[in-house]
């Protein structure tokens, strides 16, 4: 008895011992020793094969009455209080978006661009190129500044007087680049066409107000062939620059404000050659005057 006593004495030892050596390196608190199960069942077999006992345990399954608390390991609190990592948000770099001015682009129904090279041109950097100038109690007339010149004196409000060419032309596309200065409202100025002499043919018509109409003189009289209208094509008030256009082939007609087709038009009065030039008519600026920068034509098979 005192044999066993004894042996079981050396068993709680070793045990002890054991049970130091399974604790983690790190620095942990417990509230309960811990204990290997496995180490409990290996010495107490040697505590049994030392005293002789017949019983040899195999296998060591805990009993009630040993408990088996799992160690919590609970770390040391760090003596200073970490600075909180910065949360870093990379932002791309972007390129700035640059801010591009449309190029202008020419209209596919232009027929300038259409047509190709011009079977005319009169850029007035010499002479009148073939067009009546000349000063009366109306209208002033003459070449400056590179350009025909027409001034309108409004001693008569609404005088037309208009410039035309001794050259002739029947199935053509014609136009002129037209800077407008002093204007207002209702003064009139555009292009004549298909005048079989010096005193009658079509006038594209366009007021200062952004109307535009076609109109025939014949016999000392103007008759209508399209009635006045509004058209955003069309670059109203003064100092201005407007490019009109007429296209004739046989009784067809087309208008074209700033190289933008505006109306189509059948009409017959004036089908043959004829001559072709501008006019100005004020009806309400004293002094409204035009430049025409340059004219041309393009004949039309």
């Amino acid at each position: 008895m005192k044999n066993k006593i004894a042996l079981l004495f050396i068993s709680v030892i070793v045990i002890g011992m054991l049970s130091a050596c399974n604790l983690p390196s790190a620095k942990m608190t417990s509230t309960e020793p811990v204990v290997d199960a496995e180490a409990v069942a290996i010495a107490v077999q040697l505590t049994l094969e030392a005293s002789g006992e017949d019983t040899l345990l195999k296998e060591s399954t805990p009993t009630d009455d040993v408990e088996v608390v799992g160690a919590t390991a609970t770390q040391e609190p760090p003596t200073e209080t970490p600075e909180p990592l910065a949360t870093v948000t990379e932002t791309p770099t972007l390129n700035p978006t640059e801010t591009l001015t449309p190029t202008p682009t020419e209209s596919m129904e232009d027929p300038a661009v259409i047509l190709g090279n011009a079977s005319w041109t009169a850029e007035f950097s010499n002479d009148e190129e073939g067009f009546y100038d000349g000063d009366d109690e109306h209208t002033i007339i003459n070449v400056q500044n590179d350009a025909l010149s027409m001034t309108s004196t409004m001693v008569i409000p609404g005088w037309h007087t208009w410039s035309v060419n001794y050259r002739s032309i029947k199935n053509a596309y014609f136009e002129a680049e037209i800077n407008v200065y002093q204007c207002n409202g209702t003064d009139e100025y555009g292009l004549v066409f298909r005048g079989p002499d010096y005193t009658s043919g079509y006038f594209f018509t366009v007021r200062c107000n952004g109307e535009y109409s076609l109109r025939t003189y014949k016999d000392s009289e103007y008759e209508f062939v399209a009635a006045w209208q509004y058209s955003e094509l069309l670059n109203s008030g003064p100092n201005q620059n407007n490019r009109l256009g007429v296209k004739m082939v046989g009784n067809e007609i087309k208008l074209y404000l700033n190289g933008e087709l505006a109306d189509t038009i059948t009409d017959d009065a004036f089908t043959g050659s004829g001559h072709f030039g501008f006019f100005i008519a004020a009806y309400e600026t004293a002094g409204f005057r035009i430049e025409i920068d340059r004219a041309r034509y393009w004949d039309i098979n």
